[in-house]
């Protein structure tokens, strides 16, 4: 199977085939008042979609030396001042218009590489965007002081060699180096992936992990692997979701005998000033193996051998700024440029990476069948006849029977995880009367109770605009009086609270997120993503709120749900320790398979149904966001030039439009939807990207810019 199907992206030279061939060649070398080489080729920092392409300007005497490839740099581009990058030197350039000199090296440090830049191009053909957009994510931006501190330390190190101390040091590490990854119950294989890796056998494979926390977790497996890499004095990238899962995963790797002089952190969260230090470090090949959130992908390490994705379908992995793109298939394509070992780990795969096990470009590493039922806690689905008929009292109950039973008994062993679909205390209530959820009059968001003295005064609050209603009236009925129609981790904390009065409860929810607990027996209420890890697992998870996760809309909520589900699973104890598990949903799919445990399967099976439905991923797809004129047009045009620049005009790219849908009640803003196969992808890509240009230049919108997003998450 080709790349172009797995993948689809334009070759690193396609994107200037935009702007037409020039046939001139004009030679600047042998000036005085130039460098030698006399000129630079640059990518300017400009999100305008008909100037995404490369410039070239001359160079002056004074710069010559540090305006090196990967250095970045300010010039004039017309009558404004342009930050941008050094792509490389020549002598000659195929433009006859005048020439403007650089301005100024901002930092000679070479920033981007000619593989990361290669990669962001080919990021940006994929999703339709602009490389200076990808550029944004991939570098981070510059701190002089830093700048200023590499520049010494260097000066410093020319004059004073210090290769064999760092040598040494770097020798005690490799033998201080203590990772232990507990493979029993995983086929034999998984314990010689990273030998064979660091053997130059390039392997893609995806490795489900039935823990979060202890030996067999995942944590000690990367650990494990970045071990044998460091030994081999090669290079690794460790992709996690959140900044929780990177405390985490930093957690074990200092256990486990790494300090700051192997790894690198890079994620946002730490600031400005500390992720420049790291990503220069990074640069300069000071540090080899990197982890950190989601644009770490791009970090531009040396001597690469693998790349790690850890629990590829959560959400983070997205980015939300254009060209919004992914994690996975930032990885994918760059496991392909750079023919490095790619992984994908977690407690749950997703429907995307089963579509590549499905077609055979991963390899496929799950807990033997035989073995699953010591690896997982038993789960018990207390919406099943036998408790139903056990259940105390008339009508269901949020927290059934058996539930209290098992958190009763489990506080003896140690702590209880209990997740909760919704943060704050009653984020929404409805009429007792005649069931209507209240709805805000100003903006018609949910109203509900923030606090408990809300709910003594009676005063209802908008979770959208934050009006106060202090005397709330039904819209249907007029009624006055409300109940609780959901109940967040507040308030499941204040009575399981009051229920267990000589327990400590902790919340880890919305902004006040736990990593770890160290407590033995203490109850925790938190929101899907928020869990934190007990050092020897939870005694009993309780998944409250099923019914309501499922019932929301959407094409990927019920695997959104399982997801959740199963990362919560991965932090109870294992059956033989008499670990438990809860689920109040109502059976059904995701229900049943988890009381199976058969993860794996779940989205085998998810995905041959989208087989049958012809649905993403088993098709690409892109949505035009804007006005609806500029939205007709836009895919008009988009069409007529699939047709114009097809390959085979008999038989061009088929694209199915759904669509204009409304996206607000005014219909001011609508969405048209693009189905299109795999192997169609790179040119559905072009044309949108040649038409975003196309529309830029010449100010064909009559209002704002369309928004375009290729394989967005949460749409469907």
């Amino acid at each position: 199977m080709s790349d172009e199907t797995l993948f689809a992206f334009e070759p690193d030279d396609g994107q200037d085939e935009l702007f037409g061939p020039i046939d001139t060649e004009r030679d600047f070398s042998g000036r005085a008042d130039l460098a030698d080489p006399p000129l630079a080729r640059v990518h300017l920092e400009t999100p305008v979609p008909h100037l995404d392409r490369t410039f070239d300007y001359l160079v002056p005497t004074e710069l010559g030396e540090s305006a090196q490839p990967g250095a970045r740099i300010r010039a004039k581009f017309g009558h404004q001042f342009l930050n941008g990058f050094v792509l490389e030197r020549m002598s000659t350039t195929r433009t006859d218009a005048k020439l403007q000199e650089l301005d100024k090296v901002l930092s000679a440090h070479p920033v981007l590489p000619e593989s990361t830049y290669r990669l962001c191009k080919q990021v940006a053909a994929r999703f339709a965007g602009t490389v200076a957009d990808v550029l944004r994510s991939a570098v981070p931006p510059r701190v002089a002081s830093i700048d200023k501190e590499f520049a010494a330390a260097e000066q410093q190190g020319d004059e004073n060699s210090t290769d064999e101390s760092t040598e040494d040091s770097a020798q005690q590490i490799r033998k201080a180096l203590n990772p232990h990854w507990e493979s029993e119950g995983f086929p034999d294989e998984v314990s010689r992936l990273a030998a064979k890796m660091v053997a130059e056998e390039h392997i893609r494979a995806r490795i489900v992990t039935p823990l979060r926390y202890g030996p067999q977790g995942w944590p000690q497996l990367v650990a494990s692997m970045l071990a044998t890499v460091y030994e081999a004095e090669q290079g690794a990238i460790v992709i996690v979701p959140d900044q929780q899962n990177l405390d985490r995963l930093e957690e074990e790797l200092q256990g486990a005998g790494f300090t700051e002089e192997v790894y690198a952190r890079l994620t946002a969260e730490d600031g400005p000033t500390p992720r420049y230090r790291n990503y220069l470090k990074v640069a300069t090949g000071k540090v080899k193996i990197v982890i950190g959130t989601r644009s770490a992908v791009f970090a531009p390490v040396q001597d690469e051998t693998l790349m790690i994705v850890v629990d590829d379908a959560n959400h983070n992995h997205s980015e939300p700024r254009a060209p919004y793109w992914n994690t996975r298939d930032v990885a994918l394509l760059r496991a392909q440029q750079q023919d490095t070992s790619l992984l994908f780990i977690g407690p749950s795969p997703s429907v995307h990476t089963q579509r590549l096990v499905e077609i055979g470009y991963l390899e496929d590493y799950q807990p033997l069948r035989e073995r699953r039922g010591s690896l997982y806690p038993r789960v018990i689905v207390a919406a099943d006849e036998y408790y139903q008929e056990r259940e105390y009292g008339p009508g269901s109950h949020r927290i059934p029977s058996v539930a209290w039973q098992v958190i009763t008994r489990a506080l003896k062993r140690g702590p209880v995880l209990v997740q909760v679909a919704r943060t704050g205390f009653i984020p929404a209530v409805r009429c007792v009367r005649c069931g209507t959820q209240a709805r805000c009059p100003e903006c018609t968001g949910p109203l509900g109770y923030q606090d408990k003295s809300d709910t003594e005064s009676g005063t209802l609050v908008c979770r959208w605009c934050g009006r106060h209603e202090h005397q709330p009236q039904c819209q249907e009925c007029s009624s006055t009086v409300f109940k609780a129609a959901h109940r967040g981790a507040e308030r499941t904390a204040e009575e399981l609270g009051r229920a267990f009065a000589n327990v400590p409860v902790i919340s880890s929810a919305g902004d006040h997120i736990r990593t770890t607990i160290t407590q033995k027996s203490v109850l925790v209420v938190a929101t899907p993503g928020g869990e934190p890890v007990a050092p020897e697992g939870y005694a009993a998870v309780i998944l409250l709120d099923g019914n309501t996760m499922l019932a929301r809309e959407g094409l990927d909520a019920p695997a959104d749900v399982f997801h959740r589900w199963t990362d919560a699973l991965a932090l109870a104890q294992p059956h033989h320790q008499d670990g438990l598990c809860v689920i109040t949903a109502d059976p059904g799919q995701e229900v049943n398979t988890l009381a199976r445990l058969d993860i794996p399967g779940y989205f085998s099976h998810l995905y041959h149904q989208r087989q049958q439905t012809q649905l993403p991923p088993v098709r690409r797809y892109a949505t035009v966001d804007g006005a609806p004129v500029d939205v007709k047009s836009f895919v008009e045009h988009v069409q007529h030039q699939l047709l114009e620049t097809s390959a085979d005009p008999e038989h061009p790219p088929t694209v199915s439009v759904i669509g204009p849908s409304p996206l607000d009640p005014d219909g001011k803003q609508v969405r048209t939807l693009l189905f299109y196969s795999y192997r169609d992808g790179a040119a559905v890509s072009a044309a949108l990207r040649g038409t975003k240009a196309a529309f830029s230049a010449k100010k064909r919108y009559q209002h704002d810019p369309v928004r375009v997003k290729v394989d967005p998450d949460g749409v469907l």
